[in-house]
């Protein structure tokens, strides 16, 4: 079962003031720390949906180039989560991939055991 993460990176960070996915944690940009635990993870692929606009300087090179990773830019992003949601799902289904799992940017503290669990639980 071919099982990919949609991670939501679409957000203005309007609350925050400035575009949070590049906030420094120690070495590392706060929205590259999901997703480099997503990459690590049992998932197949990571759709990485972005805003048309982003130029995506928050993510390592390493990351973007990374054969699991696949930087989505999504034109609806800024009509809400849904949209971005949506942007998701459609790359998804258009390879054929069987089930999603949602992994937000702002997550930083999850791990790759609690991914890999959630995707044996959906074997099971």
């Amino acid at each position: 079962m071919n099982i990919a993460g949609i991670y939501l990176a679409a957000g203005n960070s309007r609350r925050m003031g400035t575009n949070k996915l590049a906030l420094p944690i120690g070495t590392m940009s706060l929205g590259s720390l999901a997703l480099e635990t997503a990459l690590q993870s049992a998932l197949t692929r990571i759709y990485v949906i972005v805003q048309q606009t982003d130029d995506v300087q928050w993510l390592p090179a390493e990351m973007k180039e990374h054969e699991k990773c696949i930087i989505v830019p999504c034109a609806t992003a800024a009509e809400g989560q849904s949209e971005s949601l949506r942007c998701g799902i459609k790359s998804a289904q258009e390879d054929d991939i069987d089930a999603v799992m949602v992994v937000l940017a702002d997550q930083p503290f999850i791990t790759t055991q609690i991914i890999d669990r959630m995707i044996a639980c959906m074997h099971e």
